[in-house]
């Protein structure tokens, strides 16, 4: 896959461009240790090392080739769990701060009334 040597490293876009996939997915799977590297300072920044025989096939293993779109998942979609304590004292939030907009909605509409008609009382 590489013409380094052994003891070479690969780049996070290297490393990408090799396996056909985007940086960020490169290092999500360093972050889950699913991809051996480790994060060397380089400068004033942090960039991930990853060992070139980590990423090298292994002899006679076909080239990867993309996976097709995966199918639909067959099982029916779970509902969501019960909300929890925070969410629910949230929700409630929501609600009160709603029904307070309500209500000023409501005074504020009274007060244009009570304004247009004193001006419309004016005119006469």
């Amino acid at each position: 896959m590489t013409d380094r040597p052994a003891g070479d490293f690969l780049t996070v876009d290297e490393v990408a461009r090799l396996r056909q996939i985007t940086p960020a997915a490169v290092r999500a799977q360093l972050r889950a240790g699913t991809l051996p590297g480790e994060q060397v300072l380089q400068g004033q920044r942090t960039v991930w090392r990853i060992p070139a025989s980590a990423v090298r096939r292994p002899e006679g293993e076909p080239a990867r080739r993309p996976a097709p779109n995966p199918a639909p998942p067959a099982q029916p979609v779970r509902p969501s769990p019960a909300p929890t304590a925070r969410v629910e004292a949230l929700e409630a939030e929501v609600r009160r701060l709603r029904r307070q907009l309500a209500a000023l909605s409501d005074a504020h509409r009274r007060l244009l009334d009570t304004v247009t008609a004193g001006l419309a009382d004016d005119r006469v």
